[in-house]
């Protein structure tokens, strides 16, 4: 709506045009918008924030909104695609260890047994989610994100919820002493805006609160109890004897192209061994500040809420993180968005002609535009250089506005989410429903405005870039091809009447002739930039594995040896930063691939991972015995044991049965060390074991006080 509300009047062509390459909206003022990884967390500036990013989104086996449209056969999401209509699972917890209870019908917390709905013969399969996954491309110019708007503006580093997650903190541990931090408590809400009041406050990282959504989603990606603190034990683990989450290799079941824009300077083997020379540990800790990954405490999460505690001399328990473990949504998160934001479309020729070139657009496509601003009504919704009244440039500057409705109401609504009729209003209220604990989505009921309120049934005006790319179309991915988008605007909606209290007025019968029909298909195609078609970079990738449903029929599906069902695959290869074949319209049949390989890495662990001698007089000694396991698929080589550090002199090897050893799977030895200080106060250092395993050297830390 925007500008075609009661607030003023109709603009033509013409007003489009300037709007669109006014310099406010060119694409270079527009980055202005994008987040940064602020410097209260960054760890070191040189370092490329897309390194860690990409690689938390791309081990997703889901290739999830860079192309052809939805997969809507699998539960396994990437944290970006925002397909989900579900807020976390029932079983889900905040960092206080208060249960977040979703509202939204369509999340079922499925109990063991048969699945009431998602099961063939008898078998559980693959639950798709409710809602058709859009686009990560452009998705950093959204104000907020998910249909619903549910992926708050500002980020709480641990939900999609911002400053409505009453309780959401992070960990951290400065001068030896942890405590837990409110990222939202920086923030104060104007109208539904974040106003920053602290340099926590992390405002336009909406693409940040998405991400950590869909990882503990039990629709998505994950299962019933299942948190994102426990999926960083996977991936950034602080590893404890006995554990069976062995430690992932980047991308370690995926080929990663050499020429790869981002990771091409971290493959292995030039290219020829799967996955990357490099660690999720190790990238976590070259990005972010210690204090938000280091520290000589874990974190115990309790029934009454987190508390810090000493590392124990022992295994960790399933309850009890290290922050790198803790912190996991945090760093998630934010690698995430700092990824997206780099994908960046603005090279179509749409762009060439707002430059000046006319001959960038067919005389189809430029009376097609011309439809899309005047009689069709489109840029009423889809504005702007991002083609969304969604973004952040329009919804910052007038997050509520009034129009006046189908039924001839005026109604205030939140800016950018219109109810077109796609589906009956009560099906799925979209904005208009509440969150996980119990607000309302829309900033228009949260901030509690007077008179008539038209949100429900209302979803988020997605950006038009490559909309040809990205069918299926709607929430519902209810239309194929943008054709039959096109006559669903031309006839009104499919709901017209029976949404009519909440209906956008723009939403009638348009009497567009044929070839008005054609000319704005054509002209919604000159929004493709060719770089998304060809894959080339910023838009390359790793090899993906997309799971396609079950090995079957609708009939029986065949099951592994613990009676689950085997995935299908289908393989989209790694393309390096020059591109590669055109993507392939949706829906288009593939060939069954074969799994990806299962990861065999060394992975070893020491026991305890921190040793603290405590106070020791001078010139005497204590010792200590640390255990070193191995606890991943393959043999653990150690070819060296030292120490290391900035008090590495107070420390010394007494006893060693781990250099040279080759350790098979669950064997251990053992290195005894000794503590003497050389001078008063607490000295530091760390063991470090050299073997095989992807991020080597493995270390303990080191740490005792002299007096």
């Amino acid at each position: 709506m925007g500008a075609w509300t009661t607030n003023g009047p109709t603009r033509g062509l013409s007003w489009f045009l300037e709007r669109l390459s006014a310099p406010a909206a060119k694409w270079h003022v527009a980055h202005a918008v994008l987040p940064s990884l602020p410097t209260c967390m960054s760890q070191n500036s040189a370092l490329p924030s897309t390194i860690p990013a990409r690689l938390f989104l791309t081990n997703c086996p889901r290739f999830c909104g860079f192309g052809t449209g939805t997969v809507f056969s699998g539960t396994i999401g990437c944290g970006a695609s925002g397909g989900t209509a579900a807020p976390p699972p029932a079983a889900a917890t905040s960092q206080t260890g208060s249960p977040i209870r979703p509202t939204a019908s369509t999340t079922r917390a499925t109990p063991d047994g048969p699945d009431p709905i998602f099961k063939v013969g008898g078998v559980n399969i693959r639950r798709p989610t409710g809602r058709n996954a859009p686009s990560v491309i452009n998705a950093v110019f959204n104000f907020r994100n998910f249909w619903d708007g549910r992926a708050q503006n500002e980020f709480n580093g641990v939900d999609p919820f911002g400053v409505r997650s009453p309780g959401a903190k992070v960990a951290q541990i400065a001068g030896g002493k942890g405590r837990f931090v409110s990222l939202a408590a920086d923030c104060r809400l104007v109208n539904g805006v974040a106003q920053v009041q602290g340099p926590l406050c992390l405002n336009n990282s909406s693409l940040a609160s998405q991400a950590v959504g869909p990882p503990p989603n039990n629709v998505e990606m994950s299962a019933d109890g299942r948190t994102i603190k426990d999926i960083g034990k996977k991936l950034a683990p602080f590893r404890a004897m006995g554990k069976k989450l062995a430690a992932l290799r980047p991308l370690g079941r995926q080929s990663v192209s050499p020429s790869d824009g981002v990771l091409g300077p971290y493959v292995r083997a030039g290219g020829a061994k799967p996955g990357l020379a490099v660690s999720y540990a190790t990238l976590i800790k070259q990005a972010f500040q210690p204090r938000w990954w280091n520290g000589r405490q874990i974190v115990r999460v309790d029934p009454s809420g987190p508390v810090f505690a000493p590392f124990p001399k022992r295994p960790l328990a399933a309850n009890e993180f290290p922050l790198t473990e803790y912190n996991f949504s945090l760093f998630f998160g934010l690698a995430v968005q700092m990824y997206e934001a780099t994908l960046v479309s603005d090279r179509a020729p749409i762009d060439r002609f707002t430059a000046g070139d006319t001959t960038a657009l067919t005389p189809q496509q430029q009376t097609g535009m011309a439809l899309f601003v005047g009689d069709a009504k489109c840029a009423n919704c889809h504005g702007g250089a991002e083609f969304t009244n969604a973004s952040v440039q329009n919804v910052r500057n007038q997050p509520l506005e009034t129009m006046i409705l189908g039924n001839g109401a005026t109604a205030t609504y939140d800016n950018g989410f219109y109810n077109i009729g796609v589906r009956p209003t009560p099906s799925d209220l979209g904005v208009g429903a509440n969150d996980p604990f119990g607000n309302p989505l829309s900033m228009t009921r949260f901030t509690g405005t007077a008179g008539r309120v038209a949100v429900d049934g209302s979803f988020k005006a997605p950006d038009l870039r490559n909309v040809a790319l990205t069918a299926p179309y709607f929430h519902n991915g209810g239309q194929l091809t943008l054709n039959q988008v096109v006559d669903f605007y031309n006839r009104g909606g499919d709901f017209h009447e029976r949404n009519i209290d909440n209906l956008d007025p723009d939403i009638q019968n348009l009497g567009l002739t044929s070839a008005q029909k054609a000319a704005i298909v054509a002209f919604l195609n000159a929004l493709t930039d060719n770089r998304v078609r060809l894959q080339q970079a910023p838009f390359d990738h790793p090899q993906l594995f997309v799971p396609d449903g079950q090995v079957g029929n609708t009939a029986s599906v065949a099951t592994d040896a613990n009676g689950l069902p085997v995935d299908d695959f289908f393989q989209v290869p790694a393309v390096g930063a020059a591109g590669g074949a055109p993507t392939a319209p949706f829906p288009t049949p593939h060939g069954s691939s074969a799994p990806p390989p299962v990861a065999t890495e060394p992975v070893g662990a020491a026991v305890p991972a921190f040793a603290d001698f405590g106070a020791v007089a001078r010139p005497g000694s204590a010792d200590t015995q640390i255990t070193i396991a191995s606890i991943g698929a393959e043999t653990l080589s150690i070819s060296a044991v030292g120490i290391a550090g900035p008090n590495a002199k107070d420390f010394s090897v007494v006893a060693n049965t781990c250099a040279g050893a080759s350790l098979p799977k669950n064997a251990t030895c053992t290195v005894g060390v000794r503590f003497t200080p050389h001078a008063l106060g607490t000295r530091t250092a760390q063991l470090t074991v050299v073997d095989n395993e992807p991020d080597s050297p493995l270390a303990a830390d080191l740490a005792g006080t002299g007096t």
